[in-house]
């Protein structure tokens, strides 16, 4: 799964990412949080890519005034032609939330738990695969798309992000539905080796805690 991640490298979105910059300034963030505020990008109705803040998690187009939803801040891969909360998104709006790099939870012996920071091994920006409504909040609301772990994410968690390539933006962007070999090729685990994990402080589960101290690595 992913439900923390960190937006560091702010000075590099614009570029790498290929969006018009709307003038507005992203701070770093290094404990990106369920139901804040958070960047994302999807395309215009004119075919360029814009830079958006949404609420992280998800609200149905159909939902209703007072519905009791789960908290959506992620959708399963597996499932995303077949749920009715993910499946129109799926096929007409989907959308890329950039990230340094993102959190997870290694269960020790005994019960206790290790946060991992998980970065990419080349040190670019990361593109978690997303999806997006703009019904019922204002500005939008969004999920990051999960599947299963690559082979070193395994030793800690049996979840990921889905995270795209480059070349792939375009396609995921594009609000025509995706054919199924398409889908499955996007939505696979990251090739061994692309990702590295380092141990990092447990001052990260607190979500009052925004700092650059909490990417360092512990010994």
């Amino acid at each position: 799964m992913c439900g923390r991640y960190a937006l560091t490298k702010t000075e590099l979105l614009a570029e790498f990412f290929e969006f018009s910059f709307s003038g507005h300034q992203i701070l770093p963030r290094f404990n990106v949080t369920p139901t804040t505020q958070i960047p994302v990008i999807r395309l215009r109705e004119d075919g360029q890519r814009e830079l958006i803040e949404m609420r992280w998690g998800l609200v149905p187009f159909w939902s209703k005034p007072g519905d009791q939803l789960p908290l959506m801040i992620n959708a399963r891969a597996e499932t995303l032609s077949d749920k009715p909360a993910f499946r129109d998104a799926f096929r007409h709006r989907r959308c890329i939330v950039p990230a340094s790099g993102y959190y997870e939870w290694k269960k020790l012996p005994g019960g206790a738990k290790q946060p991992f920071y998980i970065t990419r091994h080349d040190g670019l920006p990361i593109a978690f695969a997303g999806l997006w409504e703009n019904a019922k909040v204002e500005h939008g609301t969004a999920a990051i798309v999960t599947t299963a772990a690559s082979e070193e994410i395994q030793q800690i968690h049996d979840r990921m992000p889905v995270i795209l390539e480059k070349p792939d933006f375009p396609r995921w962007l594009a609000p025509e539905p995706l054919a199924m070999q398409e889908a499955e090729r996007l939505l696979a685990p990251s090739p061994p080796g692309s990702l590295v994990a380092r141990p990092v402080s447990s001052r990260v589960n607190d979500v009052h805690n925004d700092d650059a101290d909490l990417i360092d690595e512990i010994h």
